[in-house]
């Protein structure tokens, strides 16, 4: 072996050593020896011994690809090399993000109820980091294929993705607030990043910068499924914001519910509702909720959504294959009108939004998680001191009343709330 492997093998050995409670071997033993000595467990101390790393270097440290290729070969004829690669990659970043010193959270909701509001204002909060919109990016692959495992370079190719929907909805109906990318930016709105622009903004006043430094880190990230690779995300944000907890929040997570309790089962859960006739009344007046409708729509009667979703990635569908009633939706025919006319029934909405208050209501049923702060929309507008020193108190903040005071003037109570604010 090389050097540089033997020098890493010769690190790891004692520590599977320990984490196995395995004897000691004899200093004439080559450390190659004892790596294979270590591993040489049966299915029972193998799983024990992937727990144990877990507990100490976090989720990421998986053994669990290692284990499933025991079912077809002894375990002990894997490539060493792979396994002493793999191990030291999961030490370099699993040990170099840790977990933040606080409970984190997660703010599950139907979207148009208030999240970004809430998003904000937990923001202001100096030892918090408040993350918007990340799980929103790979909501897809955590719903449809939570075990499937990504390479770091394929999750950050994901994240990295030029966001095609911003030009469209640009075109169509003007920038939506929540895409937060500065005008001077690095990149041209129609090339920007999907992470740069909603995600980063939200957590950096130099969201470029940060961008370039999680393009050096995030592609060395191990394979692990999706969620895994969010949670480690979350943590490093959080190290180089130098802050205690992170608390995310992604528009429509309630559709994404039970992924998420099973991938953050410590994780504080706030739980967001609002009216939904006002949350439906609300999506319909919001140009992506509309654009929503009509990706569903394109999907039962075509097969086929031209839009893909947020990240843009639509398959091209032959005008001759749609239905006439529907050309005018097509990418390069859609007009703010139509998109209105379309996209702006809400019937749609409320049962878009029934469903996703079921799904989320059912999780919560069968997850059960530990920690649970429910929140209505209306109760935050009526009563914004109150329920944000509730919220801040459930969060850990260490001044909860004094974060509350702070913000709670930029609360709008529902009485002054123009028709139409979401």
């Amino acid at each position: 072996m090389s050097t540089d492997r033997t020098a890493i093998l010769g690190g790891l050995a004692p520590l599977l050593r320990s984490l196995s409670d395995s004897p000691g071997h004899g200093e004439d033993v080559t450390e190659e020896t004892r790596l294979l000595a270590d591993l040489k467990l049966g299915s029972t101390g193998l799983l024990n011994l992937s727990g144990r790393v877990q507990t100490r270097f976090g989720a990421a440290a998986s053994l669990v690809r290692f284990y499933a290729e025991r079912e077809h070969r002894p375990f002990t004829d894997l490539r060493v090399g792979e396994i002493v690669e793999y191990l030291a990659g999961v030490l370099d970043t699993a040990g170099a993000h840790p977990s933040p010193p606080d409970p984190c959270a997660i703010i599950i909701s139907t979207g148009r109820c208030g999240s970004t509001l809430l998003s904000d204002l937990i923001s202001e909060e100096p030892e918090t980091l408040s993350v918007s919109e990340l799980s929103l990016i790979i909501r897809p692959f955590m719903v449809l294929a939570p075990r499937t495992e990504l390479s770091g370079d394929w999750y950050w190719a994901i994240l990295s993705h030029p966001f095609r929907r911003g030009p469209l909805m640009a075109r169509v109906a003007g920038r939506p607030a929540e895409f937060r990318y500065p005008e001077n930016g690095r990149y041209d709105w129609t090339e920007v990043p999907t992470i740069l622009a909603m995600t980063l903004p939200s957590v950096s006043a130099d969201p470029d910068h940060l961008f370039s430094v999680l393009a050096e880190k995030v592609p060395r990230f191990p394979a692990q499924p999706t969620g895994a690779h969010h949670r480690m995300l979350l943590n490093l944000l959080t190290q180089l914001a130098s802050r205690r907890r992170w608390v995310e929040r992604s528009g429509g997570s309630s559709v994404a519910a039970e992924q998420l309790l099973e991938e953050f089962p410590e994780a504080r859960i706030v739980y967001l509702t609002r009216d939904v006739a006002d949350t439906a009344r609300s999506m319909s007046r919001h140009p992506a909720s509309q654009l929503d409708v009509v990706s569903r729509e394109f999907l039962m009667r075509c097969g086929i959504d031209p839009y893909g979703g947020w990240l843009g990635l639509g398959k091209p569908l032959d005008i001759s294959e749609v239905p006439e009633d529907m050309r005018h939706l097509m990418p390069d025919q859609l007009t703010a009108a139509g998109l209105r006319e379309f996209g702006g029934n809400i019937s749609h909405h409320e049962a878009t939004c029934v469903e996703a208050m079921r799904t989320a209501e059912r999780a919560l049923a069968t997850k059960k998680p530990k920690h649970v702060h429910r929140i209505r929309y209306e109760d935050l507008q009526d009563r914004p001191y109150d329920e944000l020193a509730k919220l801040g108190e459930f969060l850990g903040f260490r001044d909860p009343s004094g974060w509350a005071v702070a913000v709670a003037g930029k609360v709008r109570h529902r009485a002054a709330t123009p028709a139409g604010h979401p």
